[in-house]
């Protein structure tokens, strides 16, 4: 059987986001990816029965960005600079981290499952209680 998945990418849109859902009812799902929305945006779209996909933040600055428990799975941070970062308690599997900058992130109680942390700069990071295994970079 032949399905129909509705693709929508997002940053900040809750004004929109509810009204962009509606208008695709008809396909078979709706798929969100989302990019660090902070504004409700993800909320009203997981209300609305979409469901959320990977991040695509390729060399983007985040400098400071608070992404406390947030999910990353299969997210593209490669080159991101997210120095400063509040990444504790976030889910960060099948993520390219590659070449990104970490330096005073908090990943304390961070899970990075099969991430690829090869060139990064973990200085001065926090890593209390952070869960490091399968990924691509040096143990």
């Amino acid at each position: 059987m032949t399905r129909l998945l509705a693709v929508i990418l997002t940053r900040n849109e809750v004004r929109h986001i509810g009204d962009c859902i509606e208008s695709v009812a008809w396909a078979d799902g709706v798929l969100i990816s989302d990019s660090f929305s902070d504004d409700g945006t993800v909320e009203i779209a997981q209300l609305r029965g979409a469901d959320l996909t990977g991040v695509r933040m390729r060399e983007a600055i985040l400098i400071g960005a608070d992404l406390r428990e947030a999910d990353l799975t299969d997210a593209d941070l490669f080159g991101a600079n997210l120095g400063g970062a509040n990444l504790a308690g976030t889910l960060l599997r099948n993520v390219t981290l590659s070449n990104a900058i970490l330096s005073g992130t908090n990943l304390a109680e961070a899970a990075l499952s099969e991430t690829d942390l090869e060139g990064i700069d973990l200085s001065l990071a926090g890593l209390s209680d952070t869960v490091l295994h399968d990924h691509g970079g040096p143990d």
